[in-house]
Parts: C-alpha cells; structure tokens; sequence
C-alpha cells in the first residue's frame, strides 16, 4: 500500500514511520510542499492508496477536494473512528 502523509510534525512523522516498519510505502508532504493543497495533482497522486492529512483544521477540506478532483472519489474516516 502507498500512503501519503500530509504533514511531518509529531503526528504525520510517527504515522509515517510505523507504516514504513510495516513495510508500506510512503510519501509525504509538509505544509509548505503544499499550500492550499496545490501539490495533490494527478501525477503526486499517481499510485497512491491512502491519503492522510495532518496539517491545518481547515486543510483537509481542500485536500478531500483536491483528491476528488484528480483521483475520482475518496472515502473519509474522522478521527472519532466512525465512518461517513
């Protein structure tokens, strides 16, 4: 599995390195590689499975538009673990 991982703070950085040690690939972008989500394009998001954001509060509605755009769909789990 790909993952992308928005953000490399705390968070972003330890999900990013457990999914390693599990053996996923994984890409990441921090808030600065991606303003306003302008790096999720079709080519950035060629070949990835999952994309997880830890960047701003407001961020992941322009990431979930962004993904929508160019992958065609996305399913979204909030952090509370149920699904929508």
């Amino acid at each position: 599995m790909l993952i992308l991982v928005l953000g490399k703070g705390k968070t972003g950085s330890l999900v990013a390195e457990v999914a390693r040690e599990r053996g996923h690939g994984v890409r990441t972008l921090d808030i600065g590689d991606n303003p306003h989500a302008s790096a999720l394009t079709a080519p950035n998001l060629a070949g990835v499975d999952v994309v997880i954001d830890f960047t701003l509060p407001k961020q992941p509605l322009k990431t979930y538009a962004r993904c929508w755009h160019w992958a065609g769909g996305l399913s979204s789990a909030p952090p509370d673990g149920t699904t929508r």
